[in-house]
């Protein structure tokens, strides 16, 4: 706004001169906690940090946010809770058919719960890799771009790693056991997929 000087005369005749300004400035993003009641002696002549246009952006930035994240989290809970009833019905059905109907020495509870562990391990760093998306779709920092590409580094590395020594399993120590060979020629699609899944 224009500047304007007040001067006022002591009984000193010294004259005493004061800077105010004739406009208000643009108003702030967040008002002072301990407002001044008179005007200041040295106005600035630069424009806010935070102009007013930019709080709608700002605030249409962080519903979309908001709104991402609250869908990825409902994915994420119905998969939960379906992934969940699967493996207890699965468990159930597998036990019953390796214990009672069909004997198989090879059937382990312990596995069946490692499994579904695991699984659920890896869907849920599945799923703070879709959170991350949200971030890094809305906010332009570098931050989430790192932090995006590193959680998919720690998904995939192990899921590789883990086919690798399932290979080498299978073709050094299993290869020589009859009776696996014979279920693997049937069912190594399944088993590697599976590897996959729990990572």
């Amino acid at each position: 706004g224009e500047v304007s000087e007040v001067c006022g005369t002591h009984s000193s005749r010294e004259t005493e001169c004061e800077i105010i300004t004739q406009e208000p400035t643009a108003i702030t993003s967040s008002p002072t906690a301990a407002p001044s009641t008179t005007p200041t002696s040295a106005p600035t002549t630069s424009p806010t940090a935070m102009p007013w246009p930019v709080l709608p952006t700002l605030i249409a930035k962080v519903l979309r946010t908001s709104d991402g994240l609250k869908r990825v989290d409902a994915v994420y809970k119905l998969s939960l809770l379906s992934f969940v009833s699967v493996c207890v019905f699965f468990g159930f059905v597998a036990c019953v058919d390796g214990f009672c109907i069909r004997k198989n020495e090879y059937l382990r509870v312990g596995y069946i719960i490692t499994f579904a562990l695991q699984a659920l391990d890896i869907m849920s760093d599945c799923f703070f890799v879709a959170q991350l998306s949200v971030y890094y779709r809305e906010n332009d920092d570098t931050k989430y771009t790192v932090l995006l590409f590193a959680s998919v580094a720690f998904i995939v590395t192990p899921v590789f790693a883990t086919l690798v020594q399932l290979f080498l399993q299978v073709r050094s120590k299993w290869a020589a056991n009859q009776t696996v060979t014979d279920w693997l020629d049937q069912y190594s699609v399944l088993l590697y997929l599976s590897s996959i899944l729990c990572g």
